[in-house]
C-alpha cells in the first residue's frame, strides 16, 4: 500500500545510488557527433528522462504522478506508473546530472554491445529489467522511485560483460574487476548510510537478464531468451554482410565490445 502523501514519497524518493560512481564518458570534440553516436533506444529514452525531470522541476507536473503504486496501475488503470516510476530520477541538481551521465553511459554501452546495437533487443532487454523491478522493488518492497534500480541493472549487466576490464571508485583509489564492481558500489553506499535495498534489486534484476541471456545459453547450449517478434517488426534489425544481427540470436550470448580488453582501466576524474 501507498500513502498519496507527498511529503512521504519525496522523502522516500532516493538519492541517486551511484552519485559516486566514477566513469568517463568519451565525449567526441563534436558534439553533433557526441549525439549522432547514441543510440536509437538510449537517445529517446534520455529525452523522456529529460522532459520528466522539467515537468516536475517546473511544478508543471509533480512526483506523485510518477511514483510506482500498484493500486493506482492495476486498480485505475494509471498505466503511465509503469514508465513515470523507473524513467524519473529525480528533479534537476547534481544527483540527477550524475544519474543522467551514468545512465547515458551504461545504457549506450548495453545497447551497442550487449544488444549490437538492435533496439528491438534492447527494449526486451529493458522490458525484462523493468518486470524485475515492478516485482520486487515496486510491489514487494514498496520502493516509489525505481531509476536508481535500472541504473543498477545496467551496471550489472554491462560489469558482467565485460568482467575483466578495470573500475575505480571515486574519491577511492582502488581498482576493482568490473565483475565485483557493483557489490563495490553496493558496499560503499551502505558505508555512506545509505539503504542496500535499492542497488540489491537493481543487481537481482541484472543477473536475471544476464544468466537467461548469457549463462544458460553458455552452459546448456541453449538459448532461451528471444525478443518477440512484433518488436523486430517495429524495430528492424541492423543486418551487416546481409545478415540479420540479434543481441539474443546467439547461444552463450553475444561478444560484447571491449570484452577482451584485459586489464583495460576505466576512471574518471583523474
Amino acid at each position: 500500500p501507498h500513502t498519496t502523501s507527498s511529503s512521504k514519497h519525496q522523502q522516500q524518493q532516493p538519492v541517486p545510488t551511484h552519485a559516486t560512481l566514477s566513469h568517463t564518458l568519451k565525449m567526441p570534440q563534436d558534439a553533433q557527433q557526441f549525439f549522432n553516436s547514441i543510440p536509437f533506444t538510449t537517445y529517446y529514452i534520455l529525452i523522456l528522462i529529460f522532459s520528466l525531470t522539467v515537468l516536475a522541476t517546473f511544478g508543471i507536473s509533480t512526483p506523485l504522478h510518477y511514483y510506482f503504486s500498484s493500486s493506482l496501475i492495476f486498480r485505475h488503470f494509471q498505466l503511465w506508473r509503469l514508465i513515470t516510476s523507473i524513467f524519473f530520477l529525480g528533479p534537476f541538481g547534481f544527483n540527477f546530472i550524475i544519474s543522467f551521465l551514468i545512465f547515458l553511459q551504461y545504457s549506450k554501452e548495453t545497447e551497442e554491445d550487449v544488444c549490437n546495437g538492435n533496439a528491438a533487443d534492447y527494449i526486451w532487454c529493458l522490458s525484462i529489467g523493468a518486470m524485475a523491478l515492478y516485482l520486487i522493488g515496486g510491489w514487494l518492497l514498496g520502493i516509489p522511485f525505481l531509476g536508481s534500480c535500472l541504473l543498477m541493472y545496467l551496471v550489472y549487466i554491462k560489469c558482467n560483460m565485460t568482467p575483466d576490464v578495470n573500475l575505480t571508485l571515486m574519491f577511492v583509489p582502488i581498482q576493482v574487476k568490473a565483475v565485483y564492481f557493483p557489490w563495490a558500489l553496493l558496499l560503499l553506499h551502505v558505508a555512506m548510510g545509505q539503504s542496500p535495498w535499492v542497488d540489491l534489486v537493481g543487481i537481482f534484476a541484472g543477473h536475471v537478464f544476464y544468466y537467461l541471456h548469457h549463462l544458460y545459453p553458455k552452459m546448456y547450449q541453449k538459448q532461451i531468451l528471444w525478443t518477440p517478434s512484433f518488436l523486430y517488426k517495429v524495430f528492424p534489425p541492423q543486418s551487416v554482410g546481409g545478415g540479420r544481427v540479434s543481441g539474443f540470436s546467439q547461444a552463450g550470448g553475444v561478444q560484447t565490445a571491449g570484452g577482451a580488453a584485459g586489464n583495460r582501466v576505466q576512471t574518471a576524474g583523474g
